[in-house]
């Protein structure tokens, strides 16, 4: 692809001859350079990709992108220089790519709690359903081929557009990912095109970046902010940033609710809320440490599913997972079948014990004290 197609449009100073430059590559690593690369040099919060600019140069490539206009790059080097340098490489990255994530059904969770769970529900509840879905996110990345594990909840810009390409060539024609706050931020999906966004909660974590809880609600919101006005968000009514999600989005929203439930007749939640939108709810009609039997309810009718999951908080993300899937257009009677198949996600209340076994063990990764609270709170009534 020609520099000036990357570039066209963008607030990009330094582009005299880009018609003549081909760019087959783009990285933010010196390390991964080759012949052919647009080098992307800007100040990380480990080290200064600025320093590396002679190594990316040497190792071949063929024009440097920055938001420093005093950069100094080898001669005969195109420097590009931006003052918004996230949001244009992350654009540049979809162009190179050939928009790869427009091509997907791109469902993107973000929250403090309940994001591993709930994209890996979704992910193994579309792959059931028949249809092809790569994830990413903390615990690993499946790129339609290859399953490796993660370094990043969310990937660079660059690695991002690199791996929906990837899911697209094979197959894939959906992808679940996790959207942390800090990649919303730093603007790392600032390019993506989102169908459904999924906000799980907001509680404590991240504020020695974020600084104050408004401002960490505030780079969540974000993600709502890109949601088409066609495309859906899945939220959280029992969290009251829920209200600030849903009031920054044209998309349309679908309030999600858990409730404690014996058993008696269903009703379909009413459609609409105090704001707008759609309810979902799950009834929790029994709980063991087996499994959990729930009732979901919302714009796809009602069904009943026994879950191989256990605790409250992980009937919302079931619930939430749901709602993702079917606003991605799996059928009702499809959905029934494919939630009750799912299983959690390494290191979410894994079991490692049988339940034929005396006693349970189970491993979770709770670090906040909100997550900490839900196991327990899960675990003593079993």
């Amino acid at each position: 692809m020609n520099l000036s197609e990357l570039i066209e449009g963008l607030a990009v100073t330094g582009g005299a001859g880009a018609g003549r430059v081909r760019v087959c590559d783009i990285t933010d690593d010196s390390r991964t350079a080759l012949l052919g690369t647009l080098f992307i040099a800007r100040a990380g919060t480990k080290a200064d990709g600025r320093k590396f600019i002679p190594d990316a140069v040497k190792a071949g490539a063929v024009a440097v992108l920055t938001d420093d206009p005093m950069v100094r790059v080898p001669a005969g080097v195109p420097a590009l220089v931006c003052e918004n340098l996230p949001v244009a490489a992350a654009v540049m990255a979809e162009r190179f790519y050939g928009n790869a994530s427009a091509k997907l059904d791109l469902i993107a969770i973000t929250g403090t709690n309940g994001k591993t769970t709930t994209a890996h529900l979704v992910h193994q509840m579309l792959n059931s359903a028949g249809v092809r879905c790569g994830l990413i996110g903390t615990v690993e990345i499946d790129d339609g081929r290859e399953v490796a594990a993660a370094s990043l909840t969310t990937p660079p810009a660059t690695e991002l557009s690199r791996t929906f390409a990837t899911m697209l060539e094979n197959g894939c024609k959906a992808a679940a990912m996790e959207v942390s706050s800090h990649a919303l931020d730093q603007s790392r999906v600032a390019a993506l095109k989102f169908d459904v966004g999924v906000f799980t909660n907001l509680t404590g974590d991240h504020l020695d970046y974020h600084g104050t809880m408004e401002a960490y609600g505030a780079a969540k919101a974000k993600l709502f902010a890109m949601l088409p006005q066609t495309g859906w968000a899945v939220v959280n009514a029992e969290d009251p940033a829920g209200r600030i999600m849903a009031a920054e989005t044209r998309a349309q929203v679908l309030w999600c609710s858990v409730k404690d439930g014996h058993r008696r007749p269903s009703e379909v939640p009413a459609s609409g809320t105090p704001q707008h939108g759609l309810q979902a709810r799950a009834t929790i009609r029994e709980m063991s440490m087996s499994g959990t039997v729930a009732e979901f309810a919302g714009p796809w009718g009602i069904f009943e599913s026994r879950l191989g999951l256990i605790g409250r908080h992980n009937v919302m993300n079931s619930l939430q997972a749901v709602a993702a899937a079917w606003a991605t257009g799996v059928p009702p009677g499809v959905l029934t079948r494919v939630i009750g198949g799912v299983k959690p996600p390494p290191g979410r209340l894994e079991p490692v014990t049988g339940p034929s076994e005396s006693f349970a063990v189970l491993v979770d990764y709770a670090h906040t004290d909100d997550a900490l609270n839900k196991v327990l709170t899960t675990l003593r009534p079993l």
